[in-house]
């Protein structure tokens, strides 16, 4: 791993050190400055410095460069770290859940490709923001979850990074606790179960989870 991307690894302890003194700071002493400074820090340094990091390391599809080479940097590891105090303080984006589109325009911030209508149910996870993308009139389901990535340990005992968008269509049911993996295509109109696993690049459409959802018949 490269000494850049050793140091990112400390953005989200950092955020929440700093998130931390400005509230103290508001606490002691409170003012409309300080708590706009609260919300820009919270919201806005994440999202200018992922902007900016991408701009320099532009994150391509695909297998992602070896982290344990001191050469090489991964584009996806330092985006990953940017988006962690999301993570780690999930309360931060309930309010935009909460807003009707404020949450669909917050994942366009980060790059995502998001269409009209769409309804986020509580605590809805979306890792690697900037690879998804989701058509109009979708419902996601409590506790639902899209991952646009997958580590697993290479034939030379490193680990490898494979990163692909997750792509939605219009019209989608995603039911409660569904996980969608990195890959993954969900064709227009389909409804996908509860609790329901896609794994790495499953395209799945109406016709996949049918007999999950035929009406019951008369006594």
């Amino acid at each position: 791993m490269t000494l850049f991307g050793r140091v990112i690894m400390f953005f989200p302890i950092t955020m929440m050190l700093t998130l931390l003194g400005l509230v103290i700071s508001f606490a002691k002493h409170p003012s409309a400055a300080k708590l706009a400074l609260i919300f820009a820090a919270a919201y806005g340094l994440p999202l200018l410095a992922f902007r900016i990091h991408n701009f320099i390391f532009s994150l391509k599809e695909g297998l992602q460069k070896d982290f344990s080479d001191p050469n090489r940097y991964a584009a996806w590891w330092g985006g990953h770290f940017i988006q962690l105090i999301y993570y780690w303080l999930p309360f931060l984006e309930v309010g935009l859940r909460l807003t009707p589109g404020a949450y669909s325009l917050w994942l366009r911030l980060w790059g995502a490709k998001i269409g009209k209508n769409v309804f986020w149910g509580p605590l809805v996870t979306v890792e690697d923001r900037s690879l998804l993308e989701v058509g109009n009139g979708v419902i996601f389901g409590h506790m639902s979850k899209t991952i646009s990535h997958v580590i697993y340990p290479n034939k030379l005992g490193t680990l490898t990074c494979y990163v692909k968008k997750v792509k939605i269509g219009d019209g989608v049911f995603v039911g409660a606790q569904a996980q969608l993996g990195p890959g993954c295509v969900v064709a227009s109109g389909t409804m996908i179960p509860v609790m329901t696993t896609l794994k790495i690049n499953k395209h799945v459409d109406s016709a996949t989870f049918a007999p999950v959802y035929t009406a019951p018949m008369n006594p």
